[in-house]
């Protein structure tokens, strides 16, 4: 949960990209089954590094999802992408910050593609 309290923190306004799936009751079903398949799909990205052709085609479909979605930005993916980068190393014991980052920096611009 606090992934996602520190997303609306960081950007208000993007609780309302999760209004359909009861964000205001943030101990709901509703809302805790849509966050495991936010982080799954985060988790997804990460299993398939160097597995670039799977990798391309998740990706292009995530960004087409997203595209579909009214009010989504851009800057709200890069802040998850910032919060897990500064979430891993309190759960990873063998973290390579720079690395990891600069994998998912690339997965980032094609996942992100066309949006405001």
């Amino acid at each position: 949960m606090s992934f996602f309290h520190r997303l609306f923190e960081k950007f208000p306004d993007s609780k309302a990209m999760f209004s359909r799936v009861n964000v205001d009751d943030m101990q709901s079903p509703e809302f805790g089954g849509h966050m495991l398949r936010v982080l799954n799909g985060l988790d997804l990205f990460i299993n398939l590094l160097g597995e670039d052709s799977a990798l391309d085609s998740q990706i292009e479909h995530l960004n087409r999802q997203h595209l579909n979605y009214d009010g989504m930005k851009a800057s709200y993916l890069w802040g998850m992408l910032d919060i897990l980068t500064n979430s891993l190393p309190t759960v990873l014991d063998d973290y390579d910050a720079l690395s990891f980052k600069n994998c998912l920096v690339e997965v980032f611009n094609d996942y992100t593609k066309g949006l405001p």
